[in-house]
């Protein structure tokens, strides 16, 4: 092993100049480089203390023995300093400051009830026990879950700490314990609402044509509606969205001329299509549905806000029957599930027509027990059956003419005057 402590010498103007405080070699057995560090102090029996504390820490490190030195400086600083530190980089990755801002309120506030002071403090059963005070909805308590989990997995990406102590935590249950659960729009009642929106007509209308979300829509610019081969269609630019993704949301001919019609004579590419009060607030649309004759809420407890056209879509696209994953990109949804579950309307899908598109097996009165018909009940034997203990010729070939004719489907339509064994509905 090598170690030892010096004064470096540079040239400065041609002269030979020695630094005055120490610096340090060492090289660890088994390791082929050497290593030079800076201790930064004039007393040379000070820097040689230095070095050898540095080499010993080294050495245990290597061993297993002790954690690395950042990692221990790093439990001994505030907890708030790591926090502010995290949302810097936040913000330096170009995060949504909205988001950042909600997360950095939510880390100082655990902080705050949990009497989390440094890292060491923050435990799996000290989280439980705050979750476990709260009265907020699950999604709620998993938010703030997520706040804690997306810190240390940050501070392990930067070697600051070794385990996340919060990793066994399992989040909070949401399915059927949802705060506010919304429902979809009819057709009728859409329109009803359309009806009667008045200045906001454009606005719930490309909402519900678009999928987009409040801050979404808020953001659109004139810009953004574009037109290509005839057909016009709305940019949605990453920078606004919530996966920060463009993509382009294809609008119906109607309305998209309405759109284009309804654009300011002097309005730029730059303005907003929905400035200022043009979007309706909670109260406004609350205000709308009460017009329009639309509850709110109905018997089951699911409300109609603004964010419900959303779901009211993709409802009206299930119906329609279009294919999930086609569904899943008009929604831009990262996880079809949200697509399939969270976003339909299931009590308003036609299940029951469904069922009345498979294929009809009706019974056939004079039909001889075979394959055909395992139901022998309420079927006689032919007079050959009764007058013979066994088939002859004869009565072989007509029984084995009559199970090929029942072995043919006939497809018919179901108000046909004669009846059939079996139709296929489309």
């Amino acid at each position: 092993m090598t170690a030892y402590v010096f004064r470096p010498k540079r040239r400065k103007c041609g002269k030979l100049v020695q630094c005055k405080t120490y610096s340090g070699r060492y090289r660890l057995a088994g390791q082929t480089n050497v290593v030079t560090v800076a201790l930064n102090v004039t007393d040379r029996e000070v820097a040689e203390r230095k070095l050898r504390e540095l080499i010993r820490d080294k050495e245990r490190e290597a061993s297993g023995i002790s954690v690395p030195k950042r990692m221990r400086v790093a439990a001994e600083t505030a907890l708030v300093g790591h926090i502010i530190t995290f949302c810097a980089d936040l913000r330096a990755r170009r995060r949504d400051s909205e988001y950042v801002a909600t997360t950095e309120r939510r880390l100082k506030k655990l902080a705050a009830d949990c009497n989390w002071r440094r890292l060491i403090d923050v435990t799996a059963e000290s989280f439980q026990k705050w979750r476990a005070k709260q009265s907020w909805g699950p999604k709620t308590l998993n938010d703030y879950r997520a706040a804690v989990v997306g810190l240390f997995a940050w501070l392990q990406k930067t070697a600051l700490v070794e385990a996340n102590p919060l990793k066994a935590v399992e989040k909070s249950e949401t399915r059927g314990n949802e705060r506010r659960k919304r429902r979809a729009l009819t057709v009728e009642e859409l329109g009803a609402l359309v009806n009667v929106s008045g200045a906001h007509r454009l606005a719930i209308l490309t909402d519900y044509y678009t999928g987009l979300r409040r801050n979404e829509l808020a953001q659109l610019e004139w810009g953004d509606v574009q037109t290509d081969f005839g057909r016009s269609f709305i940019v949605v630019r990453g920078s606004t969205t919530k996966n920060h993704q463009t993509k382009r949301r294809d609008l119906p001919a109607w309305f998209a001329r309405e759109l284009i019609e309804a654009r300011p004579v002097r309005a730029t590419a730059g303005d907003r299509i929905f400035p200022r009060g043009d979007i309706p607030t909670i109260w406004q649309f609350r205000t709308l549905l009460k017009r329009a004759g639309i509850p709110y809420m109905d018997e089951q407890g699911r409300v109609s806000d603004f964010h419900a056209l959303r779901k009211t879509l993709n409802t009206h696209l299930a119906q329609l029957g279009v294919d999930p994953h086609i569904r899943k990109e008009i929604m831009r949804h990262s996880d079809i599930k949200l697509t399939l579950d969270t976003y339909t309307d299931v009590p308003m899908l036609p299940v029951a027509q469904a069922i009345d598109k498979l294929p009809v097996f009706l019974k056939q009165l004079n039909a001889h027990p075979c394959a055909h018909n395992p139901d022998f009940s309420g079927h006689e034997l032919s007079l050959a059956d009764k007058a013979t203990d066994g088939p002859n010729e004869s009565q072989t070939i007509g029984d084995e003419e009559r199970r090929r004719a029942l072995a043919l489907t006939d497809v018919t339509e179901q108000n046909s005057e004669k009846s059939c064994l079996a139709r296929t509905r489309t």
